[in-house]
């Protein structure tokens, strides 16, 4: 029921036990929460829904108070099951605003029954019951009567109607649970289960255990402020949890900090400073603020940094090879669990703060891959799919770009968002099977942008890999990136943007071939640009299967990119002969002014009988996609 993961040692070797051990605590407790809520929530409504009944069955007047209180159950329902569904789709550990979002949900739940028990009043015992005076003890069984007292005690402590306010209780303070004693004493025959006897004892005055006061306690401040009470918990817990993971230590790496390789050499970090990977999140790059996400993943330290000459022909560029591992991939015939937290059930996955990424700095040119100890590529050649590798600022939020017809935002980056107005996280870097890079300017330098990271960023590096060789396989992620320190004047600030052709129909970027067709297309709605600015580099992300994307800007297109199969590294010999798999797609350099108002379209073209889909391991096709990554230049705000 909760979402924790089954033990995979291969996963545990490709994600350091620390994180692994804090996303796992951290996701049960939060799933406990959650589900404890939604539990409570659902009790509440039924409670509810039952005295409603009472009331309408019987024509008596129904109290708005009652009304109330179900309206309030229903509300709690929906929105404990809108949180548990989100929190599934968007993965606790990958947006930051989903922590926010536990809170603000228990805000609200907290809200909608404190206004339930202090705002409506109570309503009179008299009024409430009218001419159906003794009615739930004469006009139903027993069952549905007790039922209705003991539910009418919860709202309404002290007021059952039909039972006189006296009690037969040795304690004259506690009246209140008395009554509801007497309530169930009088049915003990009727009812007669081992758990109502349960249920009389614990109410029953003279016990001393701990939950028999937590029910009286229930009783006596009613079910609206047991409910507040219950949330105002969650989100106590909730703001403990967060608090106590962002005080975790981290071992920091410093400057010239020689690490010990795998393989026992020494590798130099040469020419960076990573303490200010530790510091808190902020949000304008200069002032430091608690980061709810980055609290909970541990540091990738990188297993060594190369330096080399820059191809840029700009002044004051530098450049690094960051390696990221070594990841020991299982061979495709091992017996492993699924990965439940990838997109690929038989992928292997990691995810944390990446190490040595340069702070105060502005990239311009990144490229990502994934390579065997001896230098050579890791690709489908050799049986190794790069599903992704993505690397994501978690204190630069992407703001929003465009809007779909329904005038509802476009979630902006790279991951879907529940709630894309609140913008997403900026995605830095990446690549997938289709080897490329990522200009943040033009390829010669000489246009003014690229992508700021602040002295204090953390960036989060999250991988899925497949490998299809019956091989085991040791690889590394390698960021070779060209950048300048600090922000150079008049810079405009890049900011990735994702678009898929089906942005405004769904979250879900997934794409699936209509039944019994190898040929199709998928076109997007009509996009309005939000804002002035200039669209820089921008590649399609195909999967097998998929010819190209076309990039149109107010009818005109801007951008085909058309898939690329096969080749040196995308071409592997199998049972059936010789597989080839996207192995890039065709990049556009020139920028584009875009002004707010104008209309992007993309369409998608596919052909499985000339590129058949790419299969999971052990059956089923794999998903299709049809992505436009593109570099927005805007004036750095």
């Amino acid at each position: 029921m909760f979402s924790t993961q089954k033990s995979d040692p291969v996963r545990d070797q490709m994600q350091p036990k620390e994180a692994r051990k804090d996303s796992l605590r951290f996701n049960f407790l939060m799933n406990f929460i959650r589900w404890a809520e939604f539990a409570f929530s659902i009790a509440a409504l039924v409670v509810c829904a039952n005295i409603y009944k009472i009331f309408d069955n019987h024509q008596c007047s129904v109290p708005g108070r009652v009304t109330f209180n179900l309206a309030v159950a229903a509300v709690t329902v929906a929105l404990s099951i809108y949180f548990i569904f989100a929190t599934a789709t968007i993965k606790l550990r990958a947006i930051p605003y989903s922590f926010w979002l536990a809170l603000v949900t228990d805000i609200i739940f907290l809200a909608l029954w404190i206004a339930s028990g202090s705002l409506i009043g109570t309503y009179d015992c008299n009024a409430a019951c009218g001419d159906c005076t003794n009615y739930g003890l004469q006009h139903h069984s027993d069952f549905n009567a007790t039922w209705y007292q003991f539910s009418l005690a919860f709202f309404q402590p002290g007021c059952v109607c039909g039972i006189p306010k006296t009690t037969n209780s040795t304690n004259t303070s506690n009246t209140r649970q008395g009554l509801l004693s007497d309530v169930l004493l009088e049915k003990r025959a009727s009812i007669g289960s081992s758990a109502s006897r349960a249920g009389q004892s614990i109410v029953k005055n003279g016990s001393s255990s701990v939950f028999k006061k937590v029910i009286q306690a229930a009783i006596r401040h009613g079910l609206d402020w047991t409910m507040a009470a219950l949330f105002l918990m969650a989100l106590v817990v909730t703001g403990v949890l967060m608090f106590w993971y962002s005080k975790k230590k981290h071992p920091d790496t410093e400057e010239g900090m020689a690490i010990e390789g795998k393989d026992g050499r020494n590798n130099t970090h040469s020419g960076h400073s990573q303490n200010g990977l530790h510091e808190a999140r902020q949000h304008d790059h200069n002032a430091p603020a608690p980061s709810p996400l980055t609290a909970f993943l541990s540091e990738i330290k990188p297993f060594k940094i190369e330096t080399a000459p820059p191809k840029s022909p700009l002044k004051n560029v530098q450049r690094k090879r960051i390696f990221y591992g070594p990841y020991t991939l299982q061979p495709a015939n091992a017996k492993k669990a699924p990965n439940v937290s990838g997109m690929d059930p038989n992928s292997e996955s990691w995810n944390g703060i990446a190490g040595g990424i340069p702070l105060d700095s502005t990239l311009l040119f990144a490229k990502n891959t994934l390579e065997y100890e001896n230098g050579k590529i890791a690709d489908q050649a050799s049986g190794v799919y790069n599903h992704h590798v993505a690397f994501i600022d978690t204190n630069k939020f992407t703001p929003l770009f465009a809007s779909c017809p329904s005038s509802s935002a476009v979630s902006p980056g790279a991951v879907p968002s529940s709630m894309p107005s609140l913008g997403a996280p900026a995605v830095m870097m990446g690549a997938s099977e289709e080897i490329g890079s990522n200009a943040y300017s033009t390829p010669d330098g000489t246009f003014n942008s690229g992508f700021y990271i602040g002295k204090a960023d953390k960036v989060i590096m999250s991988g899925e890999v497949v490998n299809y060789s019956n091989d085991t396989k040791v690889i590394y992620a390698v960021s070779d990136v060209e950048f300048i320190p600090g922000r150079p004047p008049g810079s405009l600030d890049v900011q990735v943007q994702v678009l898929s052709v089906n942005q405004c129909e769904t979250k879900d970027i997934r794409l699936h071939a209509p039944e019994g067709k190898k040929a199709f297309s998928f076109q997007s709605q009509n996009i309005t640009v939000l804002n002035d600015g200039y669209i820089l580099s921008r590649r399609g992300h195909l999967h097998d299967g998929g010819v190209n994307i076309d990039f149109k800007v107010n009818g005109k297109t801007i951008c085909d990119s058309r898939a690329i199969y096969g080749g040196e590294k995308g071409s592997l010999k199998t049972e059936d002969g010789v597989w080839e798999t996207v192995s890039a797609t065709v990049e556009c350099h020139e920028p584009v002014k875009v002004s707010k108002g104008d209309v992007i379209t993309l369409s998608a073209h596919y052909d499985l009988e000339k590129h058949p889909a790419r299969k999971h391991t052990g059956g089923g096709m794999a998903e299709e996609m049809g992505i436009m990554s593109f570099n927005f230049a805007t004036e750095a705000k």
